[in-house]
């Protein structure tokens, strides 16, 4: 038999070697260029080990906030129940039956009762209001006087709490309460809150006693007394009152009260220096820079140094700084605390950029060529 027709048999099962050779070379060689790419590529100046997220430290501080309260009104709570607004009492003067009356506590908190006249009666439960009428008639009108005080109807004061809280809606509640308990009963606030809420009054207050009337999120976005111009808007600091336990924070409340809470803002990251730019909402506690472009998938690695915040202030002008990422990112002291309404820049160096560019249409290449160079044997 001739040699060469041997050879020629076998030049089948050589092609498919060398075929299957050429391919392994090219996923060799392709798997290299992706390792290269995407090493480049997704280099990022600010990757951080997600830390897991602790306690809410404001739902911390509204319950230790409400303990103080509550422990410090633990005796006037076994006294009995305070007397409010709108309360309807019952007055019996022994022996002296023109004094005996009934009669409803006014918006300001008193009640006439000739011929003491007007006397304040808000806060003091029915003992006290006792003492204080015996103490008044004593000597002036009456030698002994004794005098018993009933609630004969209890008016329910009605507030609202709208924004971030838990449960918003109206709120029924009887005698004296202030901002804390009012909290409470929505459930604390969002993780969305912002660290100010407004308390929403009218001017002459709600003499009518008619039911607040709930507006809408849209309404209050930019105006927290809700567009109405006979109303008066009181600014809370709830840090003061949650964390710092300052008690002039925690105002009593009015009926036909509206309590807003807005949230905290958001922030806005643009740029062909992020990984994923767009708007990010703020929290309760203050976001600095690093965690913003952290939430935006960080820094590419063509992103230039300077990082640029542009920020409005109240009275509308607009100011821009820039920051030295890489420098804040070492030693978080220089890091910035965001504002709501702030817009963060950043951008790419040119040399960097077009490697980049490069790099990544290298790597889609490789990777429909390593799919596309696979041989596909059919069984014979």
């Amino acid at each position: 038999m001739n040699p060469s027709h041997k050879r020629n048999g076998n030049s089948n099962p050589d092609r498919h070697g060398k075929t299957l050779r050429r391919t392994v070379g090219r996923l060799i060689i392709g798997g290299c260029l992706i390792l290269a790419v995407t090493g480049c590529s997704g280099f990022q100046l600010s990757r951080r080990v997600p830390v897991p997220a602790g306690p809410d430290p404001y739902q911390q501080a509204l319950q230790q906030a409400l303990l103080r309260q509550h422990v410090g009104q633990l005796k006037d709570a076994a006294a009995g129940y305070r007397l409010g607004r709108y309360d309807v009492i019952e007055i019996h003067v022994f022996e002296y039956d023109k004094m005996n009356t009934l009669t409803r506590v006014g918006e300001n908190g008193c009640i006439s009762l000739p011929p003491l006249g007007e006397i304040k009666v808000t806060g003091l439960t029915e003992r006290e209001l006792e003492s204080v009428l015996q103490n008044q008639l004593r000597g002036n009108y009456l030698q002994d006087p004794h005098v018993t005080v009933m609630v004969k109807e209890p008016h329910a004061m009605e507030v609202a709490i709208v924004g971030e809280v838990t449960k918003p809606g109206r709120f029924s509640m009887l005698g004296e309460k202030c901002l804390l308990d009012l909290m409470a009963e929505a459930g604390g606030m969002t993780v969305r809150a912002g660290n100010v809420a407004y308390v929403v009054r009218l001017d002459n207050g709600n003499t009518s006693g008619a039911s607040p009337t709930l507006p809408t999120s849209a309404s209050l976005a930019g105006d927290p007394a809700g567009l109405n111009p006979g109303a008066t808007s009181i600014r809370i600091d709830l840090d003061g009152l949650l964390i710092r336990g300052e008690e002039r924070w925690n105002i009593p409340l009015k009926s036909g009260d509206l309590i807003n809470i807005p949230e905290a803002g958001w922030v806005h990251v643009t740029g062909h220096g992020v990984e994923k730019p767009g708007t990010y909402p703020l929290t309760r506690t203050a976001k600095t820079l690093v965690q913003v472009v952290d939430e935006a998938g960080g820094l590419k690695w063509e992103a230039r140094r300077k990082v640029y915040i542009l920020r409005k202030e109240e009275s509308g002008k607009e100011n821009m700084s820039s920051v030295d990422y890489p420098t804040v990112v070492k030693d978080s002291r220089n890091d910035i605390p965001m504002c709501s309404g702030d817009t963060v820049i950043t951008d790419r160096t040119l040399g960097k950029g077009v490697l980049a560019s490069i790099g990544r249409g290298i790597e889609t290449l490789v990777h429909v060529g390593i799919y596309g160079s696979v041989p596909i044997f059919s069984p014979k």
